[in-house]
């Protein structure tokens, strides 16, 4: 039985309505400092609540208290939406960071901001 490959034509024709939904879904937004892109994220609005998609520091701004700010705004775009939740999927050692930015823990490695 020969394996299925991944990568013809057929797989991507199958992919891009996922990337069309995603483009429309997820809008970006970019956190500066003195005119330099340091951060981004992504927010999808659901009607009642946004989901967060790639939070990111650049690494070299990284423990300046940048995240805290940039999630700052973050809550403060999704008031300005009227959203009630936000929700992010986290790994590792970050729920610590979303809980000093105000976020709690839901499910496993679910963190969630209510307003």
């Amino acid at each position: 039985m020969e394996g299925r490959n991944y990568f013809t034509e057929e797989y991507f024709t199958l992919l891009k309505p996922l990337q069309t939904s995603f483009i429309s879904v997820f809008k970006p937004y970019w956190f500066y400092v003195a005119e330099e892109i340091v951060g981004s994220v992504y927010i999808a609005d659901f009607g009642r609540y946004a989901r967060l998609f790639e939070v990111e520091i650049e690494e070299n701004h990284q423990g300046m208290g940048l995240g805290l700010k940039m999630m700052g705004a973050v809550r403060h775009k999704v008031k300005l939406l009227g959203l009630k939740y936000v929700l992010l999927e986290t790994s590792g050692s970050l729920p610590r960071f979303y809980e000093k930015c105000g976020f709690n823990e839901c499910i496993r490695s679910k963190i969630l901001w209510r307003k």
